[in-house]
């Protein structure tokens, strides 16, 4: 992904990844602070953050409960939590005063790509639920993606909704990662975002 972004670069244009595979909310803000040893010209910040989490909790799908509405108490409580994360980890990407771009979480793809290898709450499915489970988790990420779209809002920041993007099977690579094909048109749309967006320090863009 991270190659496909600097080859849309202009020349003396650069980018660097700070995100390391697997964090969440709460690992953000050391991630970012690498960002003035790694990369002291930066001029954009990208943060797409969160989708872990939900991942982390997808094992709600499976308590039991006596109503919809005690499903939704349930899951109230979760997002309660993960709004706490991630407005606490903005804050802390805000205070380097970089023009900032929020990533929402992306949909699952499990009608296409089997689950198996993903273990986990995985594992609780059967080889005839992916539609099913898929369906929980459209449902549940636009409650997460509230909060970052609010977050967004409030802090006049640029947004690229993700779901919007990853929108074809062959834009994954398994159910919860984009293939070549889903990076090459994330990695279109950041470049966008970078050149319609003045950069605040120093002379060249960078991601």
């Amino acid at each position: 992904m991270i190659a496909q972004v600097r080859a849309k670069l202009p020349a003396g244009d650069a980018a660097t990844l700070l995100a390391i595979d697997g964090s969440i909310n709460t690992d953000v803000a050391a991630q970012v602070k690498r960002l003035t040893k790694l990369t002291p010209g930066a001029t954009h910040l990208f943060i797409s953050s969160g989708g872990n989490d939900a991942l982390q909790n997808s094992n709600v799908f499976f308590v039991p409960v006596q109503h919809v509405g005690e499903g939704m108490r349930v899951m109230s409580k979760l997002v309660t939590a993960f709004a706490q994360d991630y407005r606490a980890m903005l804050q802390a990407v805000l205070a380097l005063d970089l023009p900032v771009t929020l990533c929402t979480i992306y949909n699952p793809c499990f009608t296409a790509h089997s689950p198996e290898r993903l273990g986990g709450s995985f594992d609780l499915m059967t080889p005839t639920e992916p539609a099913r489970f898929e369906q929980f988790a459209v449902a549940a990420l636009m409650m997460f993606n509230d909060v970052i779209i609010r977050a967004a809002f409030e802090h006049d920041l640029k947004i690229i909704e993700l779901r919007s993007i990853f929108t074809d099977a062959a834009d994954y690579a398994n159910p919860i990662e984009p293939s070549m094909q889903g990076g090459e048109k994330l990695a279109r749309r950041m470049v966008e975002s970078v050149k319609s967006t003045p950069p605040s320090l120093g002379d060249t863009p960078s991601t």
